[in-house]
């Protein structure tokens, strides 16, 4: 439901806003080497990965393709799932970035067992509208590398997924 604010006009721009608002979510192809023991590193949703939504054309599956490019000008909704590869070692966190740079709060999990595990997270983050990006990262303490898991299928539970959807316009 939109939201008006005092002053604020019912443009055009508005209306075709709240009938197509933005969003694209990202299901990961395969599963992805996150490479080093102790770091964050970002989710990439390229080659086999699936675009179920992207009705304004903000992922590319070939430039850059664990980012997320808002060109509508914003308050978005980002929300990302990291499944981890069976380990009992260490921890694991899933990080919302802009920009590149880890956004807190992350999500993370210390009690694991050697049995899959995912861990989520969610957060707002305003774009300008021309260059921010938004990414979901991993972060792992496992001892060395360690698989992030992908399948391609939206219908599987056990995959990477990153929606990212349009929370509060700032077009005028």
């Amino acid at each position: 439901m939109a939201t008006f604010l005092a002053g604020m006009k019912l443009t055009p721009a508005r209306l075709n806003l709240m009938a197509d608002r933005p969003v694209t979510r990202l299901i990961l192809g395969a599963d992805q080497s996150h490479p080093t023991s102790g770091s964050g590193f970002p989710v990439v949703f390229g080659g086999t990965s699936v675009e179920v939504y992207d009705t304004h054309d903000f992922h590319s599956t070939t430039v850059n393709p664990s980012r997320v490019t808002p060109s509508v000008p914003g308050t978005y909704l980002c929300q990302g799932t990291v499944w981890w590869a069976s380990n009992a070692t260490g921890e694991r966190r899933a990080i919302i970035a802009r920009n590149g740079t880890l956004m807190a709060p992350s999500e993370r999990i210390a009690n694991l067992t050697a049995t899959p595990m995912s861990v989520s997270v969610q957060r707002l983050i305003e774009c300008n509208g021309t260059t921010d990006f938004v990414e979901l990262f991993g972060w792992q303490t496992s001892g060395g590398a360690l698989n992030m898991l992908g399948t391609g299928s939206e219908t599987s539970t056990i995959t990477c997924v990153f929606e990212v959807s349009l929370y509060r316009s700032l077009i005028n």
